[in-house]
């Protein structure tokens, strides 16, 4: 589904008559569901990837909530990139990174056969990626109780302008 056709037309309309027609604590629900489903329109697997990101997140967000040391803090946060990262490698850089080691090799006279993966990046993932990253540093949830909620962890880095979805960002 592409911004400028019916489709996308027809689904806007129902999602804002939804909106607008259920009550404003649950709306953050049918945002994240129609998020969703926009997102699977193009490719139904790349949302096991939004999915595997959202999980690492959260989970981030509340192991730093239990944590009381900086250095446990600070390893959270390594691994957090580290695993978010490891997409953006997986789908960005790893037949790069395959094709020249295999050159490499073959310089020194170990034949490597090299097929590329050709995986094809999830669109506005790297987005989606830094805004993840960016959301869990600058929780406060004392602050922004709203925040520890799921499915608002979820929307948060989702959303096209985190600031105002989430205050949290904008610091």
């Amino acid at each position: 589904m592409v911004f400028n056709s019916l489709d996308y037309l027809f689904f806007f309309a129902i999602v804002t008559l939804l909106y607008y027609l259920i009550p404003q604590r649950k709306r953050y629900i049918l945002l994240l569901v129609a998020g969703c489903i926009f997102y699977m329109c193009w490719n139904v697997g790349n949302i096991i990837v939004l999915l595997y990101i959202i999980v690492i997140t959260y989970t981030a967000g509340q192991l730093l909530d239990r944590s009381f040391t900086t250095k446990s803090k600070k390893m959270i946060c390594a691994l957090t990139g580290l695993f978010s990262f490891g997409v953006l490698f997986l789908y960005k850089y790893l037949d790069f990174f395959i094709k020249n080691l295999s050159i490499i090799l073959n310089k020194f006279g170990m034949e490597i056969n090299y097929s590329p993966l050709e995986l094809i990046l999830p669109i506005g993932i790297s987005f989606f990626i830094f805004q993840a990253l960016l959301h869990n540093p600058t929780l406060k949830p004392s602050a922004h109780p709203s925040c520890c909620r799921f499915c608002f962890v979820l929307l948060c880095p989702a959303l096209s302008c985190p600031a105002l979805s989430c205050p949290a960002l904008s610091r």
